[in-house]
């Protein structure tokens, strides 16, 4: 049985979705949700053609495995639904099916590497050609052999346009159109040729051929799914955008990027740059509370015992300093609770969450609590009429490299409504990153941003080139410059007119452990 949460299900069983991007930390549910949603658009009779595509064989094979077993429990056959034309691939399977249709079957043999013959036999011939370049020498291979695969997982198949490319994550700078790279395509080329020779295709080249080809095929499918996308290469999304048409569009993917050089969606760079339009549509999965509840053996109190508790106890306080530093906490009858530097620690049933609210602007610091048990929103010692509900939106703000703008409301973030004076116009943004941890501002964080002017050198939500981030406004006489709160990051500069405030930062909401 898929395993799912409420508001996983909830969005498993939309009728329409369009394009989406889900993201989130390892085990968080992702693939199942797109098994889910997969099973639920072939139960629903769809017609259309659908393709799960995974990263590689193994994860191809679990999802499958997963697909059937749901299948199984529902009395149904796998791929049996009247008219549905279902698949389940790993990437590399599917892109080796479309250069079979293509180009007809290989029948060579595919390299996931080039061999250390063939590249030294290449920069032996190369150095002929460019004495000068340092790197042509065993000491450089390694350099190499990276550079290729990059170049082959972006699908560069000419020097004019590899000559003028931003190089990313590369570990040696190359001029644009300098004899470097020269040097370096004379060497793919000369790999390349006795590749050919020996009946022998890297792998990423073999997937660039198909890029270029890809307007000639034939196939094409309208729901996509694509599990662990972070994973892919240039040529791999471009690729699944060239066989998509006009359904529903499915990303799945890691909170935290693969580093990896071929791999194309991470710092940087971005959905819009291969071709596909993810504003507004993408969801945070955040990880899930039945595991702090695994670890609670004590009694787990109801919402009603806890509220008995509270009366019985209403005269009673911790010391008259506890009472005035932590705001609206007290003691629940047989749950430990205990305060360090002014926070509050304890075990709780999981469905109550301890938060810190730090307001920037006066810099007063209050804790609160919600319980969240009964499918609403109790927070302690409030009314419920004064509880403000700021829209948190699904887009993260990076306090470090800025972040593809989302401008779609997750959820709403209830806290109490004295905290923010009930004011319009405000909203809440998750914290990517450590750039401003010396403003006290960490990764995790959320931070609360009103809408409206913004003064010089006060810290603010930043619309820049296409993209969200949270920094200090300093406007100097010709230009004005984002400034971080970590000395490892530069200060950004802004001469024209490519930016926006979004509003400024008005308090900060830490979660407490």
């Amino acid at each position: 049985m898929l395993k799912l949460t409420k508001s996983q299900q909830k969005f498993v069983a939309q009728r329409h979705t369009r394009q989406a991007v889900i993201r989130g930390e390892k085990h968080t549910g992702k693939t199942t949700m797109g098994i889910g949603r997969m099973i639920y658009l072939v139960n629903h009779k769809c017609e259309d053609e659908m393709l799960f595509v995974a990263a590689n064989s193994t994860e191809c094979k679990s999802a499958a495995e997963l697909f059937e077993a749901e299948y199984n429990r529902q009395t149904m056959s796998l791929f049996e639904s009247e008219g549905c034309k279902t698949e389940i691939l790993s990437i590399d399977s599917l892109m080796m099916q479309l250069y079979e249709l293509l180009f007809g079957t290989y029948k060579g043999e595919v390299l996931e590497e080039i061999d250390v013959d063939v590249l030294q036999t290449a920069i032996i011939e190369v150095k002929k050609q460019y004495p000068r370049a340092k790197f042509l020498n065993e000491a450089g291979m390694a350099f190499i052999c990276d550079e290729l695969n990059w170049i082959n997982s972006c699908g560069y198949t000419r020097l004019e346009d590899y000559g003028v490319a931003a190089r990313k994550g590369c570990a040696v700078k190359l001029p644009k159109n300098g004899r470097g790279r020269c040097a370096l395509w004379a060497i793919k080329e000369n790999v390349d040729k006795q590749l050919v020779a020996k009946n022998q295709i890297l792998k990423l080249a073999l997937q660039a051929k198909v890029l270029e080809a890809s307007e000639n095929l034939k196939k094409s499918y309208k729901h996509l799914i694509i599990d662990d996308s972070h994973m892919l290469t240039k040529v791999q999304l471009q690729v699944l955008k060239a066989i998509h048409y006009g359904g529903e569009l499915l990303f799945l993917m890691d909170k935290n990027p693969c580093e990896a050089r071929i791999t194309w969606l991470k710092r940087g760079q971005t959905f819009k740059q291969v071709g596909f339009n993810m504003t507004g549509r993408m969801r945070q999965l955040r990880g899930s509370k039945k595991s702090k509840a695994k670890q609670l053996k004590k009694a787990v109190l109801t919402p009603l015992e806890i509220f008995m508790a509270e009366m019985a106890r209403k005269k009673k306080s911790q010391t008259p300093k506890q009472s005035r530093s932590i705001k609206g906490i007290k003691p629940i009858e047989g749950v430990q609770m205990s305060f360090q530097n002014n926070a509050y620690i304890g075990n709780l049933p999981w469905y109550v969450e301890t938060y810190k609210y730090v307001n920037k602007l006066t810099g007063v610091e209050t804790v609160f609590q919600k319980d969240t048990s009964a499918g609403e929103t109790y927070i302690d010692e409030v009314k419920q009429e004064s509880v403000a509900q700021l829209p948190l939106y699904a887009s993260d703000i990076a306090a470090g490299q800025p972040i593809e703008v989302v401008d779609e409301i997750s959820e709403r973030f209830e806290i109490p409504g004295e905290l923010v004076n009930n004011k319009r116009g405000t909203y809440m943004l998750h914290v990517q990153g450590d750039s401003m941890i010396n403003a006290q501002i960490n990764d995790g964080d959320y931070v609360i941003i009103q809408a409206g002017a913004v003064n010089n050198n006060e810290i603010a939500a930043v619309y820049y080139n296409g993209a969200t981030t949270l920094k200090r406004i300093v406007q100097e006489e010709d230009h004005i410059l984002l400034v971080s709160e970590n000395p490892k990051y530069r200060p950004i500069v802004i001469e024209d007119d490519d930016f926006r405030v979004m509003g400024k930062l008005i308090g900060v909401i830490k979660p407490v452990m």
